[in-house]
């Protein structure tokens, strides 16, 4: 569900921030679907006596979650869970900031508590199907999903996240019906029609993909991802330069977008643009230096190039980064072979069939 607060705290969550803490939770604030798996944070006035906490201190947790401090929010109503195991704000707000930092299982914990607290409480489902997907456990997803529904049939967002759980376990099929009773309960949902032009695409149904993608972007025409995805179903319609202007479009709107990066880079080594393309890896890397992917793809330019030193050094690289990274080494044999280094080529390729 679509959630300024969430939004916000995933912006902003800057302060009270140690380096560690922020190196463990720094790829879940940048995880897409935080912008709308979970549920707004209403807070509700509740009793207060001994075994509740006080309005005053939800107040303090309140301010620390809107204002972006996750890290702060996560400690406090962690200690206050403690001590008043009973209250069911506390556990949703302990929920919501600790799936946001990367303590899944906690959050898990958490929403679980909530809904022994409020058996009836359909969010607590939604929010616990988003944290046992986070965490991969998808068949707990999809179960809380569909109790979310029997609890609230007319709910999009429980939809659409269920749709993403199965189309996790590439139920595409059934991902779809998910989708299209979101899209049903609520024609302009962005993130319903982009979905559902993957899993047509991961179908193979590219007709009806690129016509989820059009819809995404017709409702919300800023949207990066749905631009991109847009531009892969047209690369692979052999639609290159369609798909470099979607492609673009997509980085225009979002300047660092390292997947619409990589897939320009792709398109441009197909159409023999070398120079063009080893730049853009380049500008890969600088975002992210750790992918394999772009690893492997930059030694086969420098390998078509006839740069063949350049291209053996990345596809090192690539396997020191995914040892198990298949293409690499076949690659890598290409290119020793080529150098006339027969026996390293065929060491190469042997533990490429180790592998597979």
């Amino acid at each position: 569900m679509t959630n300024s607060n969430v939004e916000q705290s995933i912006i902003s969550a800057k302060t009270h921030e140690n380096s560690e803490e922020l190196s463990e939770s720094k790829k879940f604030y940048n995880n897409p679907r935080l912008k709308n798996g979970l549920t707004p944070l209403h807070i509700k006035t509740q009793r207060t006596d001994s075994n509740f906490p006080s309005d005053k201190m939800i107040d303090q947790l309140v301010n620390l979650y809107d204002q972006g401090n996750l890290l702060s929010t996560y400690s406090l109503a962690k200690r206050f869970s403690e001590n008043y195991p009973n209250s069911f704000t506390i556990w949703k707000i302990f929920g919501l900031s600790a799936v946001q930092i990367g303590k899944i299982e906690e959050s898990i914990q958490a929403f679980r508590k909530c809904i022994t607290l409020k058996p009836n409480y359909a969010d607590g489902y939604l929010n616990l199907g988003f944290a046992c997907q986070n965490q991969g456990l998808l068949d707990e997803a999809i179960k809380a999903y569909k109790n979310c529904i029997s609890l609230k049939p007319n709910y999009p967002e429980a939809y659409n996240n269920l749709g993403n759980a199965l189309k996790d376990k590439d139920m595409l099929d059934d991902a779809i019906s998910a989708y299209k009773n979101c899209i049903l309960l609520k024609s302009d949902n962005a993130e319903a029609h982009n979905n559902m032009g993957i899993a047509f695409k991961d179908l193979g149904k590219l007709d009806k993909s690129i016509e989820g993608f059009k819809k995404a972007i017709l409702i919300r025409p800023n949207y990066a991802e749905a631009y991109n995805n847009l531009g892969l179903v047209l690369k692979e319609q052999g639609k290159l330069q369609e798909a470099l202007v979607f492609l673009k479009k997509a980085l225009y709107l979002k300047p660092g977008y390292i997947d619409a990066y990589f897939n320009i880079g792709v398109i441009l080594k197909d159409q023999g643009s070398l120079d063009e393309a080893i730049k853009i890896y380049y500008n890969c890397l600088s975002l992210k230096q750790d992918n394999a992917e772009v690893l492997n793809n930059l030694g086969n330019a420098f390998k078509e190039q006839g740069k063949l030193d350049d291209a053996i050094k990345y596809f090192e690289k690539c396997i020191l980064l995914s040892p198990n990274y298949i293409d690499a080494y076949s690659n890598m044999g290409i290119v020793l072979n080529e150098q006339g280094n027969f026996d390293e080529a065929l060491n190469t390729y042997e533990k490429a069939l180790l592998i597979n």
